[in-house]
């Protein structure tokens, strides 16, 4: 099964289809009656990517790639920023 976004990797674990790791401040977010949400111990913290397609100049992935330097400006610069 290829899931495309949030809803569809939900649906799919309602349906015995699969997993998921997700951030501990999402579970609420998430939370269906199908679904059993449980922390997870003992892992290394984890550090995420930003990623986006240089040829998309949509305004709204300019403005959440702005937000999100903004909001942490200790952020590594590594290669290009920004659409």
């Amino acid at each position: 099964m290829v899931v495309s976004n949030a809803d569809e990797t939900f649906e799919a674990v309602e349906e015995g289809s699969g997993v998921v790791l997700l951030a501990a401040g999402n579970a609420a977010i998430y939370q269906r009656p199908g679904v059993v949400t449980l922390p997870v111990s003992g892992l290394s913290p984890s550090r995420l990517a930003l990623v986006w397609r240089p040829d998309d100049h949509r305004a709204a992935v300019r403005d959440f790639v702005e937000a999100l330097l903004n909001a942490s400006p200790d952020l590594p610069r590594n290669g290009q920023v920004g659409p």
